[in-house]
């Protein structure tokens, strides 16, 4: 398989990189910047230039902090095709990526003309300063909103919503929540509109919206209130978020509206912001046990949780600074020894019954601090630990071929890195075993990601757990490499395989944003990263 360029904390270079061999065909790869100040942007990953069919670029948009500027995607031929600031595709044609960003206008929003409106002398005249959000409105669908054949929701947090017939209404087992719009077998072409009614004078400041396309193939998004209206093509394959924010508008009607050219897709969360002036009859409210934003300011105190959580031992830190001393340069064998140095020097380790609690942090799901992202089945599992009732400490790499048959709650060994502990629901965790990973599961080899349920207990398999699996495979292998290794001819007691599917693995199923917060998180605890979940490109170099 071939290796994307390995690029570090480096400008973007411009220039024509030629991998061409015994006429193999290759195409052009391009950026382009679309957005003010293009000194403020900077593009890491796969440089521009021309690459054989196939390839697989790599690439991440970075922002100068205090800019003032915000990512808004990376688009190919005026589609949007990532919504996240990181994106990998395989290089079939010549193709041209556009990294759109624009001001942050947070700090000081376009202030709108409100004239004054001599034929209705009694409305209000409204400052454009008071147009601030005062209230808001969240909701996640579930598939028991609606019905197949179109109607009218009850009033769900203050709003009621009229909607169209579906081709298909299904639950998002993909993303573990929301609701599926069309299917393979009947997609959604007709456009699906879904409408709620304001009252007069009420204001839209923002909203978000959670997306998903089970194909990645064409589906549209439009979102409609008074005068302004956002359509634009969407391909995700996991939820994401659109959005819009400090908006002054106002309407009767707020409307969303989706239509897909095949398969299925998915609507999930939606946060709506508004401002209601004095005297307007207008109250809506979020799901019940809906969280405020977590403080990224005060990690030393992450119980948002759960009370259960212990403090962190070490601030924050970025990834260049953690790297700032390791030459990516040196050969190989020389790069092995000095991370197997930095990230085992220097340290502090735990025990098996304190790790316990430290995973309700550095477990949690994204944005959701009440629950924990269970490996293999993507279950959310509640942030308490329950004495393993609901679910296990899971070595992913079998404590049994770590050279531990056991492992006490007193114990502080290679058995209790924290790095190699996943909280899994209780069926995930013993369906595992001591197996090696492979592509299927069989008597020796274990596939992570679990689908249909475990043992009728209706346990939705969602997401991808085959890069996490490989990356903390790749840490445990170079932390411990005077212990234990990599094989894919595994044996005994101390192997672990098969390398090869891990390496595939670590480029199908990239890094996301559960595995960096993640990584952040055991940082502040154990005070070392996972250099295979900062830069995933080190397996192929190091392995």
């Amino acid at each position: 398989m071939k290796k994307s360029l390995l690029l570090l904390s480096l400008p973007l270079v411009i220039g024509t990189i030629s991998l061409s061999a015994c006429g193999n065909k290759t195409y052009s790869y391009n950026i382009e910047l679309d957005g003010p100040n293009d000194g403020a942007i900077r593009i890491e990953g796969t440089e521009e230039g021309q690459y054989e069919e196939g390839y697989e670029i790599n690439i991440k948009a970075l922002i100068t902090p205090g800019s003032g500027l915000i990512f808004d995607g990376f688009y190919i031929d005026e589609k949007l095709v990532s919504g996240a600031s990181s994106y990998i595709f395989e290089l079939t044609a010549d193709t041209t990526i556009v990294v759109k960003y624009s001001e942050d206008k947070t700090e000081e929003p376009n202030k709108p003309d409100i004239p004054d409106n001599p034929d209705e002398p009694d409305t209000p005249i409204i400052n454009p300063d008071d147009i601030v959000t005062n209230a808001n409105y969240q909701h996640t669908w579930i598939k028991d909103d609606f019905n197949q054949n179109g109607g009218t929701t009850e009033n769900i947090n203050g709003l009621s919503w009229t909607y169209d017939a579906f081709t298909f209404l299904g639950y998002d087992s993909q993303n573990g929540r929301g609701v599926q719009v069309g299917s393979s077998g009947k997609p959604q072409n007709t456009p699906w509109k879904l409408v709620t009614s304001l009252p007069d004078g009420v204001y839209v400041t923002g909203y978000s919206l959670e997306l998903a396309n089970g194909s990645g193939g064409d589906a549209t998004y439009e979102i409609s209130f008074g005068n302004y209206s956002k359509k634009e093509d969407f391909y995700f394959k996991e939820a994401t978020k659109v959005s819009d924010n400090n908006l002054k508008e106002t309407g009767n009607e707020f409307s969303v509206t989706l239509t897909a050219k095949e398969k299925a897709m998915y609507i999930n969360s939606f946060e709506i912001y508004f401002y209601v002036p004095d005297g307007v009859d207008f109250k809506v409210t979020k799901d019940e046990g809906a969280e405020e934003p977590t403080d990224p300011e005060d990690p030393d105190n992450p119980s948002t949780g759960s009370e259960d959580i212990p403090a962190t031992k070490y601030k924050p830190i970025t990834v260049d600074e953690y790297y700032k001393n390791i030459d990516f340069n040196q050969t190989s064998a020389e790069l092995f020894d000095d991370l197997n140095t930095k990230v085992s020097t220097n340290i502090t380790a735990y025990t098996y019954g304190e790790a316990r609690y430290m995973l309700l942090y550095t477990d949690q799901v994204v944005g959701d601090p009440k629950h924990l992202y269970s490996l293999f089945d993507g279950d959310k599992l509640t942030s308490e630990w329950d004495f393993g009732a609901t679910w296990n400490r899971e070595h992913v790499w079998p404590k049994s071929k770590l050279g531990v048959s056991d492992v006490n709650n007193n114990d502080t060994n290679i058995a209790t890195d924290l790095m190699n502990l996943r909280a899994s629901c209780f069926n995930a965790n013993s369906s595992h075993g001591n197996r090696y990973y492979g592509k299927t599961s069989s008597e020796d080899s274990f596939f992570p990601n679990i689908s249909g349920g475990l043992g009728g207990d209706g346990h939705a398999y969602t997401g991808d757990h085959r890069g996490d699996v490989a990356r903390i495979c790749f840490f445990m292998a170079l932390r411990y490499e005077d212990k234990i290794s990599l094989s894919d001819t595994p044996s005994g007691n101390y192997q672990m395989g098969y390398l090869s599917t891990l390496l595939e693995w670590n480029k199908e199923d990239p890094v996301d944003d559960f595995e960096i917060q993640r990584n952040n998180r055991i940082y502040e605890y154990q005070g070392n990263r996972n250099p295979f979940v900062d830069y995933s490109d080190l397996a192929d170099k190091l392995f």
